[in-house]
């Protein structure tokens, strides 16, 4: 559990996950703000037996994830991968930035829930996606209250190979705009 005022990382990774039968232990951030810059990562991986762990962050103000920056949550073993709770009071933008469940087995991979009091922006090449190799992907589900705007070949999928893809919501305040702009929300099982 990380509880900070702010929370600032340039090239640097918080990393959980394990590599044997157990199962990963979640991690838990609360912070007043976010900023995730040049190729940073927020990542609870396993590669072992054990069920991959869970990423629970909860930002009061506004939160970034920019320049290959990532939150991730995976698994390359028999597990399954856990999911991504991420909670943004204020404005929420992803430049060229990924937010990722991915499942390497048979296992399926877990979902994603981004939540913005404000607006959120996904653009430069960003990607949010729940993929798995041989188990069910994950649903994705975006609640954006001041609108979303994806743009410039960025992307929201859900993906598996053998089995079948989950569901992607999108939804929005009242009055407000989903904005796509040479992007693509998609999902294939």
């Amino acid at each position: 559990t990380i509880d900070v005022q702010s929370l600032i990382l340039n090239n640097s990774a918080v990393f959980a996950g394990t590599n044997s039968d157990a199962d990963a232990r979640s991690i838990r951030l609360s912070a007043g703000s976010l900023q995730l810059e040049n190729r940073s990562s927020i990542a609870n991986d396993t590669s072992g037996a054990g069920a991959g762990g869970s990423l629970i962050l909860d930002i009061t103000g506004d939160a970034s994830i920019s320049s290959e920056s990532r939150l991730q949550a995976g698994t390359g073993g028999l597990g399954p991968a856990g999911s991504i709770n991420f909670s943004v009071l204020g404005d929420l933008l992803v430049d060229n930035g990924e937010i990722s469940v991915q499942s390497g087995g048979n296992a399926s991979s877990g979902s994603i829930l981004v939540s913005v009091g404000g607006q959120a922006v996904v653009r430069n090449m960003s990607v949010l996606e729940s993929t798995a190799l041989g188990g069910n992907a994950g649903q994705i589900t975006i609640e954006a209250l001041n609108g979303l705007q994806l743009t410039s070949e960025s992307s929201i999928t859900t993906n598996s190979n053998d089995a079948a893809a989950g569901d992607i919501t999108v939804s929005l305040g009242g009055n407000q705009f989903l904005v796509l702009e040479n992007a693509q929300i998609t999902t294939s099982g």
